[in-house]
């Protein structure tokens, strides 16, 4: 017989351990595998024909469940999209997020039968869609992405550091392209540390694999 417990325990840890890496790691692997992860979690529960599940249920609490393995990518994906990837318009991601972001609760809905009976029982796994459906297309946006940057040359009107559970630097931007005046953008402590307000940082700005626009900024180092 198999012991789903043991399996499904370090599947649930390793998926913690995903989350970190997915937030503080921007490696295209890290961000594929988490994209992956919830799809592969009700694979696993559709596979087993029940005897593993993605909730905990209050009659079925006993059942080996990935509730992390299923959970911790929308954290992970939908945090590192916030922190890590500059979105110009975040408009623009709407439209994909939704329908990445159904898909899987209809896939949630279709795997864990009993979801179709509770109906506040799904607001948590709406909730986990939604932020899976930003996360994956802002991310997949990028990884995909074979676009050449347009170039433009913008100027550091300020800087500030953002002092909370974990420190944000950020730098106030003058005008550059379709960006108006007075935007600010988080940059890595190097960027921060070696830009002086008046000097130029240098945006590299893509039209993205799900036409999501994102940029990146760099020094634009000597003429």
């Amino acid at each position: 017989m198999v012991n789903y417990a043991r399996w499904t325990n370090a599947a649930n840890v390793a998926a913690l351990v995903m989350l970190y890496a997915g937030l503080f790691s921007r490696n295209a692997l890290v961000q594929a595998v988490l994209i992956l992860m919830p799809w592969a979690a009700l694979a696993i529960v559709w596979g087993t024909r029940g005897a593993v599940r993605i909730d905990r249920p209050r009659r079925v609490s006993r059942k080996p469940n990935l509730a992390a393995m299923f959970a911790m990518p929308a954290f992970a994906l939908s945090g590192a999209s916030l922190i890590s990837v500059h979105v110009l318009r975040w408009t623009e991601a709407v439209l994909p997020a939704m329908l990445l972001g159904t898909a899987l609760l209809a896939a949630a809905i279709w795997t864990e039968r009993h979801l179709r009976r509770v109906t506040w029982g799904l607001t948590p796994f709406i909730v986990l869609a939604a932020m899976y459906g930003i996360g994956t297309s802002v991310q997949a946006n990028v990884l995909l992405d074979r676009s050449e940057p347009r170039i433009f040359r913008a100027p550091v009107e300020g800087k500030r550091v953002v002092r909370g559970k974990s420190t944000e630097y950020r730098l106030q931007l003058g005008e550059w392209g379709p960006r108006a005046a007075g935007s600010s953008c988080s940059v890595p402590f190097p960027l921060y540390n070696a830009t002086r307000p008046g000097a130029p940082v240098c945006i590299g700005l893509r039209g993205g694999a799900l036409a999501i626009r994102w940029y990146t900024v760099e020094p634009c180092g000597t003429e």
